[in-house]
């Protein structure tokens, strides 16, 4: 007997409607957004995702104006369109469809650390939307790690409390992303989580 194969459903990674919001972490690897041998695959990746906010990590050596030029070349705006941008800390760019109003750093493990947080202005929602994007360190830097979520979480809480490089409305959404090197500890996701600082 032949086993029949069961039909699989249709699937598209197509937005349902026009106005759902798309969010993408990106770590390009070492300035690789930049590398012309992988222009290609950036290109049909983000044709294919239609990215409304990106958060880039590991572009070390450009600025944001330079990463939204890129991304302009890779995937054009459309009349009315542009790509907005900022960068905060050594790495993290925010490149964004709607306007980011204001950025901070926040400081990371050591000083040559840091991660991002950027204001951005999204039509379709109120209040603005908060993105942090955040590249603590890898490896065995469990320490590292912790001190970088326990620094993301004050920065939230003096935000919260109005005592913020800039003001965040009571509910206001908060999207936490990036290249988070979760490999060791539970402990520095349960921070992350909860707030709960160590």
């Amino acid at each position: 007997s032949t086993d029949t194969l069961e039909t699989h459903p249709d699937y598209s990674i197509q937005k349902n409607l026009t106005s759902d919001l798309r969010i993408v972490s990106y770590n390009v690897l070492l300035n690789g957004l930049f590398d012309e041998s992988r222009i290609p695959s950036f290109t049909r990746i983000f044709e294919a995702i239609q990215p409304d906010i990106i958060g880039f990590q590991e572009i070390y050596e450009f600025s944001s104006e330079q990463v939204a030029n890129q991304m302009e070349s890779i995937l054009p705006s459309v009349t009315g369109e542009q790509w907005y941008h900022a960068k905060e800390g050594p790495d993290c760019h925010a490149i964004s469809r709607y306007p980011i109003l204001d950025s901070a750093f926040i400081p990371g493990y050591n000083d040559n650390a840091g991660n991002g947080a950027f204001l951005i202005d999204v039509p379709e929602i109120e209040p603005n939307l908060l993105l942090i994007v955040a590249h603590p360190p890898c490896c065995t830097n469990n320490s590292g790690r912790q001190i970088e979520v326990d620094l993301m979480m004050a920065f939230l809480r003096e935000l919260k409390n109005g005592n913020g490089p800039f003001a965040l409305e009571v509910d206001a959404p908060i999207v936490i992303l990036g290249d988070m090197n979760f490999v060791g500890e539970r402990r520095q996701l349960e921070t992350l989580l909860s707030g709960d600082i160590f």
